[in-house]
């Protein structure tokens, strides 16, 4: 079964936090800032691209899915850093509905849907394990046509105020890498869908035995919102969360050495340290942008 996942790098459209922008100025306000956008492409550039570039099996596509209105320093940069994937496929668009622009891709991967193919998704701060395709491509099988492939063991990067920290989480129907199997009569794509409940309602094949993802948690996070342009301070839920899950965090280490132990094993095209020292440079904003050559407004 062909494996295709599909990412939307900064896209001005209808979603859980697209709906705050009012406009095309307030998009180049907010959500094309120069500040935000240097935290976004450090991530993509440091932690998912390399993720997917370091996987097993490399058949597969990534379909990364960007606002034609936006900037075009930020579009000349994002041409560059997805030269050197050769399974990245740039989708250039206006339209602001996922649902209504991703079909013909659906249709496409599933030869008018005659048949099968997984559909995983992906944000471009976040990273999966380098088995991650082999994986899926094994377990898609396993699952009925609009079915859920879900890994729900992980890790997680966050801020404690300036230091960055890691530690395990389990998240169910989480948006890392989860995956849904389209072909005849369902050609949604996985990011058509909520997600943390659409288990309650489709076949899954869950495996939980190994890490299966880094959830990253930083400053321009989407799941923020656009009220400020980069959110200061710690999400003191998740640290206090994170704490609870991982109690040597208490002790005032940044991970638990079995944490830097499968973070090795799952992203080895990095390790703990580095992830952390790359989280930590979120902090500095101005200095990304400087290192980027974006003018602030």
């Amino acid at each position: 079964m062909q494996i295709y996942g599909h990412c939307r790098f900064s896209w001005f459209g209808i979603s859980d936090t697209g709906r705050e922008l009012t406009g095309i100025e307030d998009a180049h306000l907010r959500l094309w800032h120069p500040l935000r956008m240097a935290i976004r492409f450090h991530l993509f550039e440091h932690l998912m691209l390399p993720s997917l570039g370091a996987q097993t099996d490399q058949d597969f596509t990534l379909l990364v899915t960007v606002s034609e209105d936006m900037p075009e320093v930020f579009q000349l940069r994002l041409d560059r850093v997805v030269a050197a994937y050769p399974f990245v496929r740039l989708n250039r668009t206006m339209s602001r509905d996922y649902a209504k622009l991703i079909g013909p891709f659906m249709r496409e991967t599933t030869a008018d849907g005659t048949i099968q193919s997984a559909h995983f998704r992906l944000d471009d701060d976040d990273a999966v394990p380098s088995s991650y395709i082999a994986r899926l491509k094994r377990d898609a099988d396993r699952v009925d046509t609009g079915g859920l492939v879900c890994y729900p063991s992980g890790i997680v990067g966050f801020l404690d105020g300036q230091q960055a920290k890691h530690g395990f989480r389990a998240i169910s129907y989480h948006a890392q890498g989860l995956a849904r199997i389209a072909g005849p009569g369902v050609l949604r794509s996985p990011l058509h869908m909520q997600h943390r409940d659409m288990g309650n309602h489709v076949p899954s094949y869950v495996d939980p035995t190994f890490t299966g993802f880094h959830f990253t948690q930083h400053s321009v996070n989407n799941t923020l919102g656009y009220g400020a342009v980069v959110h200061s301070g710690s999400d003191r839920r998740l640290v206090e969360r994170m704490t609870r899950n991982n109690p040597d965090l208490a002790t005032g280490i940044a991970s638990p050495p079995r944490c830097d132990e499968a973070i090795a094993v799952a992203f080895p095209f990095t390790d703990g340290p580095a992830i952390r020292k790359m989280l930590e440079a979120t902090t500095t904003p101005m200095q990304l942008c400087e290192s980027m050559g974006f003018a602030l407004p």
